[in-house]
């Protein structure tokens, strides 16, 4: 994995993109962690570390794949690298953990579906489950995707006038677009789909008298 390959060799440690993407290893680490555990009772320590990781490592890697496409677009526009990432650490891993915090503090996550904890929309208070899932998930990933998209259109208008016949860095480059301009393609079919449908749920929940499915939960776990 890109973790192992980080750890076990020292001097990749020095490549941006590298040290970049072991982030976002982490993250897909910790929200395995969850996965496994299955099906858990709702209010139960594992419930909480579903729906806290769950929310979490899906925001944090957005957040770090958006620096990622930055990383190229500098590479690209001037040829820089990214030098301190403090502030970067702080916008990637502070703000998704504050964010995942969010919901726990009035007690939201919750073990609907029957396969993975998250925000819960069966009961309680529909206008604040809505609020949490715009204000502590939905908001951040597409305002992510956004950010990667308008980007991506940058990067290719810059490739493109730089054309690319014998150029072996501009090569480079476009090998390394044509990886990163699916992430958000996909990820914004993906969860469009998810978002609509798991906002949507919340009022026909209210009609249904607080029955059924939390969607977003498969969603996660089909991720």
């Amino acid at each position: 994995s890109v973790l192992t390959t980080y750890i076990i060799f020292p001097p990749l440690r020095k490549l941006r993109y590298v040290e970049l993407l072991s982030y976002t290893s982490i993250n897909d680490i910790l929200f395995c962690i969850g996965t496994l555990m299955g099906s858990v009772k709702t209010g139960s320590a594992a419930c909480f570390y579903q729906g806290l990781t769950g929310n979490f490592c899906i925001v944090s890697s957005a957040f770090w794949t958006t620096v990622i496409t930055y990383q190229l677009y500098l590479a690209v526009h001037g040829g820089r690298v990214l030098r301190r990432l403090m502030w970067y650490r702080i916008i990637s891993v502070v703000i998704p953990v504050f964010l995942a915090v969010l919901p726990f503090t009035t007690n939201s996550y919750a073990n609907v579906s029957g396969s993975y904890c998250f925000i819960d929309r069966s009961g309680g208070n529909r206008l604040r489950q809505k609020l949490w899932m715009v204000a502590s998930f939905y908001f951040w990933i597409f305002l992510a995707v956004t950010l990667q998209i308008g980007l991506l259109v940058k990067i290719a208008h810059k490739l493109y006038l730089l054309g690319g016949d014998g150029n072996n860095s501009v090569k480079r480059i476009w090998s390394s677009f044509r990886k990163l301009v699916w992430y958000p393609v996909i990820f914004s079919v993906c969860w469009c789909f998810d978002a609509v449908a798991d906002l949507s749920g919340i009022e026909q929940s209210d009609k249904d008298g607080g029955n059924g499915d939390n969607v977003i939960s498969d969603g996660v776990v089909s991720e």
